[in-house]
């Protein structure tokens, strides 16, 4: 996988976490998705189209769609933000 977008959020994360003196468990979106997110959540999907029957499937290329990249991107560094928190963080990110 090869996107500028991507790498330019995992940069900017790195960077906001060495200002607030932490490190990223996961330094990257892709990372997190592989490395947790994907045995984490699990989730059977239906269709929303007329063939409501066929599952929605995830896009083995997701980093090609600029919406699940955003998506992604915004619920890796929310989970980076709070999974230091002893207390109810986890929590929090779950909601």
């Amino acid at each position: 996988m090869e996107d500028p977008e991507v790498d330019l959020s995992a940069q900017l994360t790195q960077l906001e976490q060495q200002q607030k003196g932490t490190t990223a468990v996961y330094p990257s979106v892709t990372e997190w998705i592989t490395g947790w997110l994907a045995h984490n959540l699990e989730r059977r999907v239906r269709g929303t189209s007329a063939n409501a029957h066929i599952p929605a499937r995830w896009c083995p290329t997701w980093w090609d769609h600029p919406e699940a990249v955003a998506r992604l991107t915004a619920l890796w560094r929310a989970w980076e933000a709070l999974q230091p928190d002893p207390g109810s963080g986890m929590s929090s990110w779950w909601r």
